[in-house]
């Protein structure tokens, strides 16, 4: 009689294993480009390409980077259903407002760990938000969290500022831990309650 024995995987095994899985998530994770003059943001309608030149023939889908870059003018686009970005981008042509305020949270926009916020012409997020660690901001333009009767859920974490400005409708909105890493641009301090401030160059309003 013959005894089949097990062996369980080595530690070095695991560790590739997690390594591999670690990669596939992030070769995954993409860009995906809004098409549409305005609209709703939702997870059915397919007005998001894999470039900007288009086709926009692809729907949503969570963990992905939302880019707004193809717009002209100032647009308005309505959150429908709870979304996770890897980060968002505005290109230069034209403002885009995050609009679509939800009491129950069903509209919520949650960033992942890591997240960047690139910003060449003006972004205004009214919608309720979520940060896993905080995330960076880049690009000449605005940021501006709106909304300031809606303060249950705050911008936390370390606020990395490279570029631009980045400021908010009302004081509340940042967590009173929040960290600010100023490395240029601008931050309207008149409009947060940070627990730290700290960098190497930018400049407080």
């Amino acid at each position: 009689m013959h005894l089949l024995r097990l062996r369980s995987a080595s530690a070095p095994a695991l560790a590739m294993a997690g390594l591999l899985a670690a990669l596939t998530a992030t070769a995954s994770a993409q860009t995906l480009f809004y098409g549409a003059a305005a609209g709703n943001w939702d997870n059915a309608t397919a007005n998001w390409g894999a470039t900007s030149v288009g086709p926009f023939n692809t729907v949503w889908s969570n963990n992905n980077t939302a880019n707004f870059s193809n717009q002209a003018a100032g647009i308005t686009v309505t959150l429908s259903g709870a979304k996770t970005v890897n980060g968002i981008t505005v290109g230069s042509g034209g403002a885009v407002t995050l609009s679509n305020l939800s009491v129950g949270g069903e509209n919520l926009i949650t960033f992942n760990s890591g997240a960047i916020i690139e910003t060449n012409a003006t972004l205004t997020i009214a919608n309720r938000i979520a940060f896993a660690n905080g995330f960076e901001k880049t690009g000449t333009g605005n940021l501006s969290f709106g909304n300031s009767t809606d303060v249950s859920t705050k911008i936390n974490g370390t606020i990395t500022v490279t570029a631009g400005m980045i400021s908010a409708t009302n004081i509340t909105r940042f967590d009173s831990s929040t960290n600010l890493l100023m490395n240029g641009g601008n931050a309207g301090l008149n409009t947060m309650t940070l627990g730290g401030l700290s960098g190497q160059a930018g400049r407080l309003a």
